[in-house]
């Protein structure tokens, strides 16, 4: 009974130091990333900035409140809210923050989550079109563990959202080619590398955007395949402080062949532009 304790102690023990060694390799890529931006401040963001944008996106940037300000090279976000891993389930609270690095691009994000009170924590990590996940119950027992090209699109499409939700400044970058197809509806199309995704920004009258939906990311199933599967993230809140109107809550849902999968619901609790200055 001793030697089986201290076998199972050595086993807990190595993925313990696992576990640790793999989260101090991905905050030494962040902060290697954020490093790359250097300390000066960026430029402001002028109306010449926007001027090869869709109507559309122009608008919902000016109503942003980003011009007049700096530009944005990196980005953070907190938020809480509630996942399911399969339609009709009871969720599962969720505490979330990441941190994006645009020139790269870059997105490291963590998560810790409940459920029935077991906790369970995990990261996904993009880097230049390579994308992972890993999430572990009771931060040692891996439950979830996806990489390939699969991912690496999906990924591509989340970096593109993040953008759009988080920090619409960023939608300058010239990795973006834009269709206007309507005044409420625009098609983008991101390349990073590789990989190029689709999106179409649907946009309210006050230029609000209030959905994001490509058919280039998949859904994870219970077995920790990818099926594709069309996804949107429709606005369900904004929020406005100091001149800025920006989204404050949304869903992110798998549209199926047997319906509707609202599988998250996010509410973001702060935000900051332009971190790597503050490292």
């Amino acid at each position: 009974m001793k030697g089986l304790r201290r076998g199972l102690n050595m086993v807990i023990l190595t993925l313990l130091l696992g576990t640790a060694g793999a989260a101090a390799s991905v905050r030494d890529m962040e902060r290697e990333d954020l490093a790359s931006l250097g300390t000066e401040e960026p430029a402001l963001l002028t109306e010449d900035d926007l001027a090869a944008l869709p109507p559309a996106v122009q608008k919902y940037i000016r109503l942003s409140g980003a011009l007049g300000r700096a530009k944005v090279l990196s980005y953070s976000a907190e938020m809480k809210g509630r996942m399911h891993s399969v339609p009709g389930d009871a969720g599962m609270r969720v505490r979330c923050r990441q941190v994006n690095v645009q020139p790269v691009p870059a997105r490291y994000f963590g998560i810790r989550a409940w459920r029935m009170g077991i906790p369970a924590g995990g990261r996904h990590v993009y880097r230049a079109a390579d994308a992972w996940m890993k999430i572990r119950v009771l931060g040692l027992f891996p439950v979830v563990d996806l990489d390939g090209e699969v991912m690496d699109r999906g990924e591509t499409v989340t970096l593109f959202n993040d953008m759009c939700m988080l920090a619409p400044a960023t939608l300058i970058d010239p990795r973006i080619s834009w269709l206007q197809q309507s005044a409420s509806e625009v098609e983008a199309a991101f390349t990073v590398g590789h990989i190029r995704i689709t999106a179409r920004l649907f946009f309210n009258e006050t230029g609000e955007l209030v959905n994001f939906r490509s058919d280039d990311r998949a859904m994870r199933m219970p077995d920790n395949s990818l099926r594709s599967a069309p996804f949107s993230t429709p606005v369900l809140a904004y929020g406005s402080e100091n001149g800025r109107r920006l989204p404050m809550r949304a869903q992110t849902v798998y549209h199926l062949p047997e319906g509707d999968f609202a599988y998250g619901d996010f509410m973001i609790t702060a935000r900051e532009e332009n971190v790597h200055l503050k490292k």
